[in-house]
């Protein structure tokens, strides 16, 4: 079967509404197997093949995930990124209570690092409340309750570069009154 250049954009846009095609390889570092490609998708092999052959022939063998998994697979690596991209900034603090629910080992057992801890978040707190009211909501926003500096500036109507100097302004602020 002969397929010209017009139908085979056609073919290429539907296969991309369908399916999504991952290397196993990059995916998964250190991956040895023989099935180098998945295809996430809500269509079986069978269909797949049918439907797409001239597109896929290269990616064959393969294996079908399904689009539940790529939604948790899309979720996984937002959520992946967002933390590589705080580190990266270099949060100067972490509020993190289900952290120590689960690791418990962790959390502290002595009083006098309890009132010590105790008197830290205190101290905390009383710098964020000194904060402009602005800056205290996009700080909160954006450590506490995980919001991307961009959805923050779309919220307040502004370019979310202004938010990174605001979040900024604020973290110096709160080092300097906490040295």
């Amino acid at each position: 079967m002969s397929i010209n250049n017009e139908n085979y954009k056609v073919i290429e846009e539907q296969f991309a509404d369908d399916c999504k095609v991952i290397n196993l390889k990059y995916e998964y570092p250190g991956y040895t197997g023989d099935v180098k490609w998945a295809i996430i998708s809500n269509l079986t092999e069978e269909e797949i093949v049918a439907k797409y052959f001239p597109l896929i022939k290269e990616n064959m063998p393969f294996i079908v995930l399904s689009l539940d998994y790529g939604k948790e697979r899309d979720t996984y690596r937002k959520n992946e990124k967002k933390h590589y991209m705080r580190a990266a900034r270099g949060s100067c603090f972490s509020i993190d209570d289900e952290f120590e629910e689960h690791h418990s080992e962790s959390a502290v057992s002595d009083y006098v690092d309890e009132v010590l801890f105790s008197e830290q978040r205190k101290r905390l707190w009383e710098v964020i409340n000194s904060l402009d009211e602005k800056q205290r909501n996009r700080l909160i926003s954006y450590f506490i309750d995980g919001k991307t500096y961009r959805d923050i500036g779309k919220l307040e109507g502004v370019d979310h570069k202004a938010i990174i100097r605001s979040v900024e302004s604020a973290l110096k602020k709160i080092k300097k009154f906490l040295k």
